[in-house]
């Protein structure tokens, strides 16, 4: 389970299970809440009082579920026993899938990120800190991106290494990064 404080989020394997979602919320009998065509689309699971958001994420192109309240963790399995979740052991495939093209590859990162567990596991710690060495710049930093956003302090002394990159965007993304890690 994906836990992030209060939060519990599932990243699909596949890009859009709207048609098992809406099957599962009408089983369950989740409420859809009417938000708006630029909001996420969100249900009330009452019987479980937790909150199911079905994010977009148009800055990062991952697209994910987000779960939230005191029966987070019960609507979460719910989730994941209609739904293919992505695991820590599907990530290096992830990335190895989406490596053809630098937008594949940025994406590919931030889905990393995104089903990423709350705490450092070293498969994602290596995943991530080997395209921190990337030919690309824009690549380095969206690995660098996608490592803060984990917030583990793992990536702290690799993200330092990045401060004397050639590449000035790339020494800014650094101390970037290092903030959100609260290293800096």
């Amino acid at each position: 389970m994906n836990e992030h404080g209060d939060t519990v989020r599932l990243v699909p394997k596949e890009a859009d299970p709207l048609e098992e979602t809406l099957a599962l919320a009408e089983e369950h009998e989740w409420q859809d809440k009417e938000l708006g065509d630029d909001q996420p689309q969100e249900w009330h699971a009452p019987h479980e009082d937790a909150t199911v958001r079905w994010i977009n994420d148009a800055e990062t192109g991952v697209m994910f579920f987000e779960v939230e309240g005191p029966g987070r963790k019960t609507v979460a399995k719910q989730l994941a026993d209609a739904i293919p979740m992505l695991g820590v052991e599907d990530l290096e495939e992830v990335v190895k899938a989406r490596s053809d093209d630098r937008p594949s590859l940025r994406r590919a990162l931030y889905i990393v990120a995104t089903a990423a567990p709350a705490t450092a596991d070293q498969r994602v710690v290596d995943l991530l800190t080997r395209h921190f060495a990337h030919e690309d710049p824009v690549v380095r930093r969206t690995a660098m991106i996608a490592a803060a956003i984990t917030r583990w302090p793992e990536f702290v002394e690799p993200i330092k290494a990045l401060q004397e990159d050639p590449d000035e965007s790339v020494r800014e993304v650094a101390e970037s990064a290092l903030q959100a890690l609260g290293a800096s």
